[in-house]
């Protein structure tokens, strides 16, 4: 779930699996525009409708901002690459546990300094082009990889 909804170009298709659950199930259900974060390696996306109503893995946790003061795409963005979050997360790596995992008592103890909505609105949206950008790099990059593969070099990759 992670890579697609991060924009990371896959050359094989992912295709969720898809189960039936009972009425009285108690799985976490992720819809679209949701917040995830994967508690293993700490990074963040925005669900995407791919995965909309996807049950939630354990090591990932729902993330729920007031969008009123943040924005989704800011906050995904400063979870992903400000120096800030990564100075916080790098320190709380530190403890004496050989399982780097972050914890939920970690996650809420993050300091985040809020530019004004306007400004990370521009930020968040431009941080979801920048993604969606390497997506389109990566894809032609395999299918410039593939077209030489078969036509010109008649191999397989």
């Amino acid at each position: 779930m992670m890579e697609f909804d991060n924009g990371v170009f896959q050359p094989t298709t992912h295709q969720p699996k898809h189960v039936t659950l009972s009425t009285t199930h108690q799985a976490k259900m992720v819809h679209t525009g949701d917040i995830v974060i994967n508690m293993m390696t700490s990074e963040c996306v925005i669900v995407s409708q791919q995965h909309h109503e996807s049950i939630l893995p354990y090591n990932y946790t729902h993330i729920e901002i007031d969008t009123a003061h943040i924005d989704a795409n800011y906050f995904v963005y400063w979870m992903n690459a400000s120096s800030q979050a990564k100075s916080q997360l790098n320190q709380f790596k530190q403890g004496g546990s050989l399982v780097k995992k972050l914890t939920l008592n970690q996650l809420k103890q993050l300091k985040m300094t809020l530019p004004p909505l306007e400004q990370q609105q521009r930020i968040g949206k431009l941080d979801e082009q920048r993604r969606h950008l390497k997506y389109l790099q990566a894809k032609r990059t395999y299918l410039m990889d593939q077209f030489l593969s078969e036509y010109l070099f008649k191999e397989d990759i």
